[in-house]
């Protein structure tokens, strides 16, 4: 994974944002951790312990009270909005509970503040894809 690559896939995230809408103001906590989730689900062959953290540090900082925000949110989802053309990896052919994890971030995050409802229907609540995270982990080592 290269700088560039994360910069590449930030960047297109943030102006994708700003042409359908005002330009996000995501925490400054979340592009680091964003980027270290990058880092991992790009690593080939997969390291699956460093990629669950990634996926957990991202999830507890928009479950926590600084990082639930719509911005942190929505930048989250379209960093991770499935087809995204600019990642180095295609994080596809990781492991199906990754993938399926990684999946409903991208497609479901963005409505977490402004519709929390039609969110947890979906079992899309960064809580929730905590929880089934936490469950997948427990019941598959690695």
């Amino acid at each position: 994974m290269s700088a560039d690559g994360f910069e590449t896939v930030w960047s297109k995230t943030i102006d994708g944002i700003a042409r359908t809408r005002s330009a996000p103001r995501p925490s400054a906590t979340l592009k680091p951790l964003l980027r270290g989730l990058y880092a991992e689900a790009c690593r080939r062959p997969p390291v699956l312990p460093g990629l669950g953290t990634a996926i957990e540090q991202v999830l507890l900082f928009l479950a926590s009270k600084e990082g639930r925000t719509h911005d942190n949110c929505w930048v989250t989802s379209n960093f991770l909005m499935p087809g995204n053309d600019f990642w180095e990896a295609d994080w596809y052919d990781l492991p199906k509970r990754y993938v399926e994890i990684l999946a409903a971030m991208g497609h479901e995050l963005w409505q977490a503040v402004e519709d929390p409802e039609w969110t947890q229907n979906y079992a899309g609540l960064p809580e929730q894809l905590l929880a089934r995270l936490k469950s997948l982990q427990g019941n598959h080592a690695g």
